[in-house]
């Protein structure tokens, strides 16, 4: 991973200017200017608030803060400058409760809209010495450039329940191969939950429709994903074959896949949130 690419400013100087009371009161009371101590080595946990440009450091350096609605990103792991490579990976895999046998189940890889963001001290930690490099999650800028949230994204995978805008949905199965997803943040007509290939002739849409609905049994942590019908889950397969565009179909190429999708059984109705990690809460519709 290219330590340089992302990250985050914290400013943790101020100055306590001598305060002044003019005659009124008579007299002057003098001050002396001092900085705050440095603010402490961030951990796991704590939520990122701002991102600011690196300038001349080697990283960019982050405002961090508890996680209480309007972060921009959450902190996964924090490591000394010496560790390399980081294992941003681990940390976002661990930080999400994603273990392998959830990542890819019956052969779908699950989706989730997650970036990571690597920073560092800012000038006042850097000033008393502090060297380390921080890995945070945020959902990407191809969602949503400044983007805040409320909520947390730990343990999305272990029976936790993501922020909408790190889930992925589209107006409608044709505006996924067309256009490509949106946040789930936005009303939508269709979620994302997992991609497989589909070139293994021995692949049917049954087949794909059954590992589909346990995969969607996982990810919503629900027995019945479907809501007693409210919601249908199935596999959308398509393959390119050289066209400008997905087409729409199961094929056995070796470019042709499958998405496990979450639509309303209304086609009338749309979804205004995730259902990932829904379990027994009520089915977010816009109403």
């Amino acid at each position: 991973m290219d330590r340089r690419r992302i990250g985050v400013t914290v400013v943790a100087l101020v100055l306590l200017a001598a305060l002044v009371v003019p005659g009124v009161l008579g007299r002057r009371v003098q001050g002396t200017a001092t900085l705050a101590p440095p603010a402490p080595r961030p951990a796991a946990g704590q939520c990122l608030l701002d991102l600011s440009p690196s300038g001349r450091q080697p990283y960019p350096s982050a405002r961090v803060g508890p996680c209480d609605g309007g972060q921009i990103g959450e902190i996964v792991g924090v490591h000394d400058i010496s560790v390399d490579p980081l294992p941003c990976w681990a940390d976002l895999t661990g930080y999400l409760g994603l273990p392998a046998s959830v990542y890819r189940v019956d052969g779908w890889v699950v989706r989730l809209a997650a970036g990571t963001v690597v920073f560092g001290p800012d000038p006042g930690q850097r000033a008393a010495g502090q060297r380390w490099v921080g890995c945070a999650v945020r959902p990407p800028a191809s969602t949503s450039q400044t983007l805040r949230y409320s909520g947390s994204v730990r343990n999305a995978f272990a029976g936790g329940r993501p922020p909408s805008p790190f889930a992925l949905c589209a107006a409608s199965a044709e505006d996924l191969l067309e256009s490509g997803t949106i946040s789930c943040a936005v009303p939508h007509g269709l979620e994302t939950l997992g991609n497989r290939s589909t070139a293994d002739e021995a692949v049917t849409q049954a087949v794909l429709d059954a590992d589909c609905l346990a995969l969607a049994r996982i990810l919503t942590v629900a027995d019945d994903p479907t809501r007693g019908g409210q919601l249908e889950i199935r596999a959308l397969a398509y393959g390119f074959g050289g066209a400008d565009r997905p087409e729409q179909g199961l094929t056995h190429s070796r470019n042709s896949l499958a998405t496990c999708v979450v639509t309303p059984a209304d086609p009338g109705r749309r979804l205004g949130g995730t259902v990932l990690g829904l379990g027994g809460s009520a089915v977010p519709w816009v109403e």
